[in-house]
């Protein structure tokens, strides 16, 4: 039995998880993360008695304390941040690819199978777009794309400077958010805060205060 489920919403990269898929087993796959939380944790819902008394971690286009007092105010106990990483001055990514993130907004990424052979949203570039032209093959199942492409995924990472054209930058659409690289301990704090101040903010609204 696992530990938590992680509930993951469209938003996101595409990272696979047990919850991912539980929510396509019961059709709930391409719901919001909003949705799928509510779905999951409906008392009496058709997934509730499956998932009770494993704790729900809410995940996908989650980047700030406002949207995790949001999942844990629909019952959630807590959420899963990944995109928020990829950016940090500890990240291991490089340079280039971290600017690319920061310069980036939601509007840029596509969801692709154009790296994978599974649907993960990324940066759209010249390579997501000619994977996606007409003329062009489908790309395979996983893991046979990842195979196929193992050797450009690699170049593309060792001269990452002049590779962004065709990198493989998997990010979810909260990448909009991240336009400064900040320190870990940072990120982890201004969430925390922000989330104390909107949960702090509801009582008060709720109290009549």
């Amino acid at each position: 039995m696992p530990l938590h489920l992680i509930l993951l919403g469209p938003p996101a990269s595409g990272k696979g998880t047990q919850g991912k898929r539980l929510a396509q087993a019961e059709g709930l796959a391409y719901l919001s993360t909003g949705a799928l939380l509510r779905e999951v944790l409906q008392k009496g819902g058709p997934v509730a008695d499956e998932v009770a008394p494993i704790p729900v971690l809410a995940a996908g286009g989650i980047g700030n304390g406002r949207q995790m007092a949001a999942a844990l105010a629909m019952g959630a106990q807590g959420v899963w941040t990944g995109s928020l990483w990829l950016a940090v001055e500890e990240s291991a990514n490089s340079p280039a690819q971290i600017e690319r993130y920061i310069d980036a907004t939601s509007k840029d990424t596509v969801r692709s199978r154009s790296y994978t052979g599974k649907p993960c949203r990324m940066l759209r570039n010249d390579w997501t777009e000619a994977w996606e032209r007409d003329d062009t093959p489908d790309p395979l199942g996983m893991p046979l794309q990842m195979m196929a492409v193992s050797q450009a995924m690699t170049r593309g990472g060792r001269y990452a400077e002049k590779a962004q054209d065709i990198a493989f930058n998997p990010i979810g659409q909260v990448v909009g958010t991240m336009n400064k690289v900040k320190r870990s301990a940072d990120v982890v704090l201004e969430m925390v805060e922000e989330c104390i101040e909107s949960l702090d903010r509801m009582n008060a609204l709720f109290s009549g205060k």
